[in-house]
């Protein structure tokens, strides 16, 4: 992020976000050194740029690049380093290391994902040893409140307060002094943020009319009757189509209960337990010929040329079978109208956006598809990881986020 982005998108975020950086103590700091940071908004490298005064190569998904005018505006404002989502990518890895070697700085989200919850999400292993091979300072930025701001399942920025400090700098001294085992749970313990026990500690407002508009996203499983895929929302208050069950999203974030025989009060209890509930379940003896789930208006895309994806049917129905994903539409250019995959081939699966599913083939091939804004693509992925470890026979210990 050079100074011109600073100086020119610095005031949209401080007062579209309500943000402010402390950065009594970053600002001292000179490049080359690894910044990493929690993510919770997709404004976070901006965030996080404004804390510092020199430029920031960072890493981002190779999703960026399809994004046509948004991706090229985002290439040219935060010179991404592009890596492939949900997998390992050596190629990433060497270029962060050609920018640190250079005397540039490079931003990290090491999570991958922005959290559905409140809670920070599952961080790769591997990222101590990149540290290890590093002779600049590794720094920590914490972003708050980001999540009561923009969740990632809604569409709308809630006025409220965010902010970001300095969390920890370990110097090459510290690096040196440790195992990369041990530097990953330093990292990880660093990087650790719930919104729900900061806001419980000091409670912020986030004023929006429609603040639980498609919260289904984040909350597919009703905890009342177990149905999934049966909740939907509109302005403060969501409902579980099948039973009734009814409740209001408050402008803290905490869940207020209208008719409802459950005791959740934020959206990381109902998603640890809705989590809990889909790993229970034992999916084994279902008709070959029944799905686990189906959704109508999804677009399959051929996403293995990097920076160009390729349509290969719309208006479809996707369906999750428990041991393969099909999706049936009209075909492009001559391509069949079903395309089938085998969880079997599938090397990850990952949520893309708002309503987008990305998995790779254990071939390198990358495929996407998108929802309808109403439907839950969380859901999907979850649900594969979960297939996926019954046809392993092992137990489900990462759900894809």
């Amino acid at each position: 992020m050079t100074e011109f982005v600073r100086i020119l998108y610095g005031p949209v975020v401080r007062r579209k976000y309500r943000f402010k950086f402390d950065d009594s103590v970053t600002k001292t700091l000179r490049s080359p050194c690894l910044i990493l940071g929690n993510h919770a908004t997709p404004l976070d490298p901006f965030c996080m740029g404004l804390g510092f005064r020199f430029p920031i190569n960072y890493v981002a998904s190779g999703a960026i690049k399809r994004l046509k005018f948004a991706g090229r505006l985002i290439d040219l404002i935060i010179a991404p380093i592009p890596k492939a989502k949900g997998v390992s990518d050596p190629s990433a890895v060497m270029k962060i290391l050609s920018v640190l070697k250079r005397g540039g700085s490079v931003g990290i989200f090491p999570e991958g994902n922005r959290t559905y919850n409140g809670e920070s999400v599952h961080v790769p292993p591997g990222l101590g040893k990149l540290c290890k091979r590093l002779t600049c300072p590794i720094i920590v930025v914490r972003i708050e409140r980001g999540y009561f701001t923009a969740p990632r399942w809604g569409r709308r920025v809630r006025r409220g307060q965010m902010r970001a400090r300095l969390e920890r700098v370990l110097t090459p001294e510290d690096t040196a002094a440790m195992t990369a085992e041990q530097l990953d749970g330093v990292l990880r313990d660093a990087l650790y943020y719930d919104a729900y026990e900061h806001q419980r500690r000091d409670p912020v407002l986030f004023k929006d009319k429609k603040r639980a508009e498609y919260i289904q996203r984040a909350l597919f499983v009703c905890p009342d009757c177990r149905g999934t895929g049966t909740i939907a929302s509109e302005n403060e208050r969501f409902h579980c189509t099948d039973c009734g069950m009814e409740m209001e999203y408050g402008e803290d974030g905490f869940l207020i209960p209208i008719k409802a025989s459950h005791a959740f009060t934020t959206v990381l209890e109902w998603d640890r337990w809705q989590i809990g509930h889909i790993k229970q379940k034992d999916f084994s003896a279902l008709p070959a010929g029944e799905p686990v789930l189906r959704d109508k208006g999804a677009t399959l895309y051929d996403n293995s040329r990097e920076g160009r994806r390729a349509k290969i049917l719309k208006g479809g129905m996707v369906s999750l079978y428990k041991d393969r994903l099909v999706l049936e539409g009209h075909g492009k250019r001559g391509r069949p109208p079903l395309v089938e995959f085998a969880l079997a081939d599938m090397a990850s699966a990952t949520v893309e956006g708002m309503a987008k599913v990305g998995f790779y083939l254990r071939d390198g091939r990358a495929f996407m598809f998108k929802l309808p804004p109403d439907v839950s693509p969380y859901k999907y992925v979850v649900h594969i990881y979960k297939l996926q470890s019954e046809l392993e026979q092992k137990e489900m210990t990462y759900y894809g986020i």
